[in-house]
């Protein structure tokens, strides 16, 4: 069996007690605490298991967060900050364990041309993430003001419909006085 260290087993204990944490506040109703608190405090808590643990495959969870913030954060200035914010946290995760487990030199070319690749995909990851929601928005905002003025047509031929049927049983009334009279 695989024996883990005291440190790996704690530093995954808080980060459970995060994500309890987390719900707590989403039971209570306190969505915008959960929202502020998973992420500012979650990215952190991933880095420190990682960095403890050595697994090379939590840096991914970090990267679920730089997609979250697409869905949960409603100002582009929020989704900004929280994206820069986990790619900050996911580049120190992925260079720092590279060092602890290759023994990279940071100094070398091959290090410079690693970050500006990262760089540049997690800008376009951004940048597309960003005109998706954008779109989605957009249509939504037309689809609701197609909706209001179908309403308002509603609202209108509802009007004429009682306009037209006070008028039919005005004509209906003299059509049957003028048969009175005829008779």
């Amino acid at each position: 069996p695989v024996q883990y260290s005291w440190a790996t087993f704690f530093a995954n204990a808080v980060l459970s007690c995060a994500f309890l944490l987390m719900m707590w506040f989403m039971y209570k109703r306190y969505f915008k605490l959960a929202t502020i608190f998973s992420f500012s405090m979650v990215p952190p808590l991933i880095a420190l298991v990682t960095w403890v643990s050595k697994d090379e495959g939590m840096d991914m969870f970090v990267i679920n967060y730089m997609m979250f913030c697409f869905f949960f954060l409603h100002s582009i200035r929020n989704s900004l900050i929280a994206f820069v914010y986990c790619f900050i946290i996911y580049l120190v995760i992925h260079f720092k364990l590279e060092k602890d487990i290759e023994l990279v030199d940071y100094g070398t070319p091959n290090f410079n041309l690693t970050a500006f690749n990262y760089i540049v995909a997690f800008v376009m990851f951004f940048a597309t993430l960003s005109l998706i929601k954008y779109q989605v928005w957009a249509y939504e905002k037309s689809i609701r003001k197609k909706t209001k003025d179908l309403e308002e047509r509603n609202i209108e031929i509802e009007v004429k419909n009682d306009t037209l049927k006070l008028q039919s049983d005005s004509l209906e009334e003299k059509a049957k006085q003028l048969t009175v009279l005829n008779n």
